[in-house]
């Protein structure tokens, strides 16, 4: 009986786990800050780490089709205004890239 409890408990706590949208992919732009991505192709460096700093997030900006991805990885700051590819899983729902890794280009 305790078995068979445990078992289920289990069985739903794995289906409440979210599901990974696939396979990694590659993702190329440039690290912005969340309050300026997307209003131009390159944002400045220090513009970029003084809005991160004043609370906004780091996310990948795509000018080849004008997409803003949030990443789960906010340790990007160190490729801020650089174009990069990153390697993730896209969380289609939030537009959030699930990084895998992160390569300056």
């Amino acid at each position: 009986m305790m078995l068979g409890l445990l078992l289920t408990v289990s069985l739903l706590v794995v289906v409440a786990l979210p599901v990974p949208n696939g396979r990694p992919r590659v993702f190329t732009g440039e690290i912005q800050d969340s309050t300026c991505a997307g209003t131009a192709e390159h944002v400045e460096r220090d513009c970029a780490l003084t809005c991160v700093r004043g609370g906004a997030k780091w996310v990948l900006y795509d000018p080849s089709n004008q997409e803003i991805y949030q990443l789960d990885d906010q340790e990007a700051g160190q490729f801020a205004a650089q174009q990069v590819t990153v390697l993730g899983t896209l969380d289609k729902s939030t537009k959030t890239i699930h990084v895998v890794k992160i390569k300056g280009q």
